[in-house]
């Protein structure tokens, strides 16, 4: 039976780990190699430009400094 709290359980475990490697590699972000951490963040980049990302976990990626499109290309005063 699907229990929306282990939905939330798993949301902030990811969202710990990510806070964690960001926090030992403050100027990278996870590589491909990491397949579950970077599939859920690109899973958060998918729900975020549909826009039903909560406003509480947008705010929690963004204190973090989330990267919402990092495939842009970026000026320089980016």
């Amino acid at each position: 039976m699907w229990n929306p709290g282990n939905w939330d359980k798993r949301w902030l475990e990811r969202y710990k780990e990510l806070k964690n490697y960001r926090k030992e590699n403050p100027h990278r972000w996870p590589p491909i190699k990491m397949k579950k951490l970077y599939n859920w963040m690109r899973g958060q980049r998918e729900i975020y430009r549909t826009g039903i990302l909560s406003e509480e976990r947008r705010d929690l990626l963004n204190k973090i400094g989330f990267d919402w499109a990092p495939y842009r290309i970026k000026s320089s005063s980016d």
